[in-house]
């Protein structure tokens, strides 16, 4: 392949990849756009493209809702569940990757298929079970129901990044007087824990995000900023421009996340890639 193939090869494909990375940005930008918007502006035909902003829209968001209770829900919620997902499913997946467990595969199969049955078959006996023993529209109700929803992805991955860490490593370790314990606390997770960050951002996301078991399993005090967008949908119709003032708080802090640590993010995902 000549010098001219090579270049031609190089700039058609980064133009796929500008035209894909268009196409997924767009609905973002047009959300945040609409959350400036004037309401007359919002069903303007044909679109306005260049308007005077307004704040309007995040005035009355932050006026007449409860965005900074649930804000502060969304943070509680997500980062317990986030915490206690890394730490139960990295001692798991340790335990899955070294020790010898009787029907270890088993085991693994049916932590993977609980991801197999899609959520909202199980939320309405939830609801009923959570209602009966006092957990509905708890805290504590909904991080046990993420941390349940996020422990097979986190057992899993982080199996996946033990495995390729090279076993001597450990066996030197404890001849020379290392527990099993200290194995795991002193070598395993210092080396894994690109990968383990990686994970625990992604059960993060997962948990930020997540509307529908936060809206049945809730209804005031655990409610969540997902399920406050969607309180801007009334029989007289939808009030957009808090909506998506509302969608765009929800992204903010995700966007800033991923930005300030995605070398990171970058180095945990392709960490089983290279021994």
């Amino acid at each position: 392949m000549d010098v001219k193939q090579r270049e031609f090869n190089k700039v058609s494909t980064y133009i796929v990849l500008i035209i894909f990375s268009l196409i997924a940005v767009f609905p973002i930008y047009w959300t945040v756009q609409t959350s400036f918007k004037a309401r007359f502006l919002t069903f303007a035909v044909p679109p306005k493209w260049i308007f005077h902003p307004t704040f309007e829209n995040y005035y009355n968001l932050f006026t007449k809702s409860d965005v900074v209770s649930r804000l502060i829900n969304s943070l509680i919620i997500g980062i317990l569940s986030t915490l206690l997902s890394v730490i139960m499913g990295a001692l798991a997946a340790f335990s899955f990757a070294r020790l010898k467990i009787a029907r270890k595969k088993d085991i693994m199969f049916w932590i993977l298929s609980t991801r197999m049955i899609p959520p909202i078959t199980t939320l309405i006996p939830l609801f009923l079970f959570f209602r009966a023993i006092g957990l509905y529209d708890t805290h504590f109700g909904v991080i046990m129901f993420y941390t349940a929803f996020n422990l097979p992805l986190v057992i899993w991955v982080m199996r996946s990044f033990i495995v390729e860490i090279p076993l001597e490593i450990e066996e030197c370790a404890m001849i020379d007087g290392c527990s099993r314990w200290g194995v795991f606390w002193k070598i395993t997770l210092p080396l894994t824990m690109p990968a383990l960050f990686a994970t625990g951002a992604l059960s993060f996301i997962l948990c930020w995000n997540e509307f529908m078991g936060a809206l049945i399993l809730t209804s005031h005090n655990a409610v969540t900023l997902p399920v406050l967008a969607m309180s801007f949908i009334s029989a007289k119709g939808v009030v957009w421009g808090e909506m998506t003032a509302g969608a765009t708080v929800i992204i903010v802090p995700v966007v800033i996340f991923v930005v300030l640590f995605q070398k990171y993010l970058v180095k945990g995902l392709s960490f089983g890639l290279l021994k």
